[in-house]
């Protein structure tokens, strides 16, 4: 499979619509969607890891 998973986990996934993340991610890949997720979650924007971890912290 050009997802590199098994048949019975697609099967799954396209009768129940629950997969994991990662799973997720390796079914765009195998369907040259990836930028699909990309545009869906954009990652933020920070010009350093200091300025990452003032965002981090004000988000939680």
């Amino acid at each position: 499979m050009r997802s590199g998973m098994g048949a019975p986990l697609l099967t799954k996934v396209e009768q129940c619509g629950i997969c994991s993340t990662d799973e997720l991610a390796k079914i765009l890949h195998a369907l040259g969607k990836v930028d699909t997720l990309i545009t869906t979650f954009p990652p933020d924007e920070a010009t350093s890891i200091t300025e990452l971890r003032v965002v981090m912290i004000a988000e939680s």
